[in-house]
């Protein structure tokens, strides 16, 4: 049988490119792909929020190390227990210490001063604490766009598991960039609708 022209090139490539992209995706967490509105009715707290300097780690509980990093709110959309101006300590399991690391495949990482909405869970014991409603999704980072500020998510890290016939998981990406104003107005009138503040 006589090869079709173009084919084996194809498949060739495709059988080369395949074990290139499975070492990247090995390491995704996989999770459900949360919709806006359920993101929001998740989150006790929505908020613009700048990162700080200071990060603090430390051995939790269990042994393994966690990381703290200050951000200031800038804006509140959903939620009533902060204000503009307060200070929160983002959580996160993973980190350096004692020459032992950890890191959690499609958590989110900051960089000192930069710009965000996070979806926040708050913590039972400590009102200053809180963490990511749904790791690497519960971040939009804030930019210049275009026409004015505007909010992009990297789901890079993730993987998304699809329902359906035949289940599947999907690798995350970059979502487009939505403008600011448009996504901080939709949070709030979901969260209106989701019987508002928690």
């Amino acid at each position: 049988m006589k090869p079709t022209p173009g084919l084996v090139p194809v498949t060739l490539a495709l059988a080369l490119a395949i074990p290139l992209m499975i070492p990247a995706f090995a390491d995704a967490t996989v999770v459900r792909y949360l919709e806006l509105n359920e993101h929001v009715e998740d989150a006790d707290l929505v908020v613009r929020a700048r990162a700080g300097l200071e990060r603090r780690i430390f051995r939790g509980a269990d042994g393994r190390p966690r990381t703290e990093t200050p951000f200031e709110i800038v804006e509140v959309y959903k939620g009533s227990a902060k204000k503009k101006g307060d200070a929160v300590r983002l959580r996160q399991l993973g980190g350096i210490l004692d020459g032992q690391s950890l890191s959690i495949g499609g958590d989110a990482s900051f960089r000192e001063s930069e710009e965000v909405v996070l979806f926040l869970r708050l913590d039972d014991d400590d009102p200053a604490v809180v963490y990511l409603a749904a790791l690497g999704q519960s971040k939009y980072e804030v930019k210049e766009g275009l026409v004015g500020l505007e909010v992009e998510r990297d789901l890079g890290g993730l993987g998304f598991y699809v329902e359906g016939g035949a289940s599947k998981v999907v690798p995350g990406g970059i979502e487009a960039p939505v403008p600011l104003d448009l996504f901080a107005r939709t949070i709030a009138e979901l969260a209106a609708t989701k019987g508002g503040a928690k």
